[in-house]
């Protein structure tokens, strides 16, 4: 993780002098691919740490229960398949009531 500083501000709080100083970071999770979600938090699609040894699930078995989300259909190049199961995965995720609109 590298940080980088975009903007550098130099104040008085009362009779202190101050610097603020703007930060953007970047993350090469090209090793580590989870690293992004740990760091936000989210719950991952509970399969291995390591993507590169995990092994794929069976087709038309989804990752439904966390923060992320993952389906394989069969059918070919289309994802009319998988709509109702995002579409639930969504609803359960912004706290909605599967199908009502808002």
């Amino acid at each position: 993780m590298t940080w980088t500083v975009t903007n550098t501000v130099k104040a008085m709080v009362g009779s202190h002098p101050v610097t603020g100083k703007e930060l953007v970071g970047h993350v090469d999770n090209s090793s580590y691919p989870l690293i992004v979600f740990r760091l936000l938090g989210a719950k991952a699609l509970g399969t291995s740490d390591d993507y590169r040894t995990a092994k794929m699930p069976p087709v038309n078995v989804g990752l439904l229960d966390g923060q992320l989300a993952w389906r394989q259909h069969d059918g070919g190049h289309t994802d009319g398949p998988n709509w109702k199961y995002f579409i639930a995965w969504a609803d359960k995720n912004f706290h909605r009531a599967a199908g009502k609109a808002q």
